[in-house]
């Protein structure tokens, strides 16, 4: 499970550098929710993927330099959630 979490993140990365939005779209589940940090107050949380690409859309139309990064880093320790159970792995 570790290495299926830090694979997405890479995923996530190489996506978001690339301003792929197809493929930055499909690492959501088609029911997910998403609030940006970029989000007008009057939008906050968007539900399902049209909604996150069309914030990704308008996140990279004006931006000339963008990058991400990830506070967290998924260890051992980490608590998922899986099928709407909480699991603590390690």
């Amino acid at each position: 499970v570790l290495r299926d979490v830090n694979q997405l993140i890479n995923d996530f990365k190489q996506a978001f550098r690339a301003r792929d939005l197809q493929k930055l779209v499909e690492l959501y589940d088609e029911n997910a929710t998403f609030s940006g940090e970029c989000d007008v107050a009057s939008v906050g949380i968007r539900k399902g993927r049209e909604a996150i690409r069309d914030y990704f859309a308008e996140l990279f139309k004006d931006a000339a330099h963008i990058s991400v990064s990830f506070k967290t880093k998924a260890t051992k320790q980490a608590v998922l959630e899986v099928d709407g159970e909480l699991q603590q792995h390690g």
